[in-house]
């Protein structure tokens, strides 16, 4: 952006250049600080709604899942179901967020040791759409070294994925290290939502964790 005081005796000349010079495209219109807004929007239009009553949710499909899957059950060598299901699922949402911001489309592309092995579905009208279907995907994570398995509710942080996109296309103008800053924004912001004292209804429902590994490539964006 171009500022110009009008009172500087190269007033008009500066203005004159200024409108008739060539102005990158990435100049005009840079992305700024959208990290605050990723943020936001994912809360009010998605964790928002998908925390709320998560705990009730989860415990109905523990009790579909296990009713048919006895045989889960019986390889465990636990004596009472109750036990497994409190000793095996998680019951929060855990946001994974990739050091790349590239966001698999399932765990299991790149991890053998994680299952997908159902959904949690819910409705909820919104912006006009009555009974709009949301889900979130349950998996099975096995450990590698102890071979325990845990049940668990991920997904990505998808809103980090625009941030992939926009430095791998050509609109944004994004460079890699303002994608890092704009990361580090999202995740703090993020947190701060999650954990405010007035967000009664998701504080505590969900865990973000970062992921600083390198096993989530980058994959070209055709923009």
């Amino acid at each position: 952006m171009t500022y110009l005081e009008y009172n500087d005796p190269n007033f008009w000349k500066k203005l004159t250049d200024a409108l008739t010079r060539d102005v990158p495209l990435a100049a005009s219109i840079p992305a700024g600080n959208v990290a605050h807004g990723l943020a936001w929007s994912y809360f009010y239009d998605y964790l928002n709604i998908s925390l709320r009553d998560l705990g009730e949710r989860v415990k109905t499909w523990e009790y579909e899942y296990w009713k048919t899957h006895p045989k889960v059950l019986q390889q465990s060598g636990k004596e009472g179901m109750e036990t497994e299901k409190q000793s095996r699922i998680i019951p929060k949402l855990i946001i994974v967020s990739p050091q790349s911001c590239f966001c698999p489309g399932s765990f299991t592309d790149v991890d053998e040791s994680i299952v997908h092995v159902g959904h949690i579905h819910f409705k909820a009208s919104r912006a006009g759409t009555i009974d709009r279907d949301y889900k979130n995907s349950v998996y099975k994570v096995t450990d590698p070294a102890t071979n325990e398995v845990y049940y668990a509710i991920l997904e990505f942080a998808t809103p980090i994925l625009t941030l992939h996109d926009m430095e791998q296309g050509a609109i944004a103008g994004v460079d890699t290290t303002q994608k890092n800053v704009q990361r580090t924004l999202f995740e703090t912001k993020l947190n701060e939502i999650l954990e405010h004292p007035n967000n009664r209804p998701c504080r505590g429902q969900a865990i973000l964790l970062p992921y600083r590994g390198t096993v989530f490539p980058h994959h070209p964006v055709p923009v």
